[in-house]
């Protein structure tokens, strides 16, 4: 009688966020935390800090959208809007394909680091590369994809 439900995409796919008290008792089919977890690296969407943390800029880790360039007076704004006028970023969050595990140095045959795997689930992942690195490249058997990319608000 208390719990208050919201249609949510925050995975990726169109589901139900549901707030109970907390002694209260749903029905219905429950998720592990490690279901959800794959489902969101599967598509594509950074957690922060996981992925995108205090070293890293959101635009880094596709949260752009999440980022205002008109609101006045907040820290590192500056910052902000010189990466969306000049897009000096050297770093992006991709979803990589392959066997990898978090934490895990994306090496170039020259032996390099150009990444490093955040996520992972399987063989999929995120992992934060050098922006120089095109879709498809392949890095030690591992395959750079599509950026990373919080949904729309």
């Amino acid at each position: 009688a208390d719990a208050k439900i919201f249609p949510t995409r925050r995975f990726g796919v169109a589901a139900w966020d549901v707030l109970t008290p907390t002694a209260g008792v749903m029905s219905g089919e429950v998720s592990s935390l490690a279901e959800l977890d794959g489902i969101r690296i599967c598509a594509g969407i950074p957690a922060v800090p996981a992925d995108c943390g205090a070293g890293e800029f959101p635009q880094e880790c596709g949260l752009d959208a999440w980022v205002s360039y008109t609101k006045g007076c907040y820290l590192g704004q500056e910052v902000m809007a010189r990466i969306q006028s000049m897009g000096s970023l050297r770093r992006i969050l991709r979803q990589v394909a392959g066997p990898v595990v978090v934490g895990q140095e994306l090496k170039t045959p020259e032996g390099k680091t150009a990444g490093v795997v955040r996520s992972a689930a399987g063989d999929a992942g995120l992992a934060l590369v050098s922006v120089d690195l095109a879709e498809g490249t392949e890095l030690g058997g591992v395959r750079i994809g599509a950026p990373a990319q919080m949904p729309a608000r």
